[in-house]
């Protein structure tokens, strides 16, 4: 057994072979993503409530969203948000890749 040099090469081959590999993820594992391009399309209408006049819900939560991730310490905020008319120009711009994702607010939700 002691003889055989293969025997106490192939772990030492082993964990260097798993030690380039954990070296390579390294870069994957620590990323912070900056602008982000998300669609932000709004097809709600204002509501007009006899107590308490207009409601606009449809701006009240495209602000709030874009507060809440707009960056605070001077750095790129992580999303981009890219106002978009309809829901048939999010769909194209997802399909043409030009959007990481779509947040829709759809038609009646002041309303409901």
């Amino acid at each position: 057994m002691f003889k055989n040099k293969l025997l106490f090469i192939s772990p030492l081959v082993v964990l260097l072979v798993i030690t380039l590999f954990g070296l390579t993820l390294i870069p994957s594992v620590q990323q912070n993503p900056e602008n982000l391009p998300i669609a932000l399309g709004n097809e709600d209408i204002d509501v007009i409530i006899p107590q308490q006049g207009k409601v606009n819900m449809r701006e009240t939560i495209t602000n709030m969203v874009k507060e809440q991730t707009t960056s605070t310490d001077g750095e790129e905020p992580v999303v981009k948000w890219i106002n978009v008319n309809s829901e048939e120009e999010v769909l194209k711009g997802l399909d043409n890749q030009e959007y990481y994702g779509a947040l829709i607010i759809p038609k009646g939700f002041s309303q409901k």
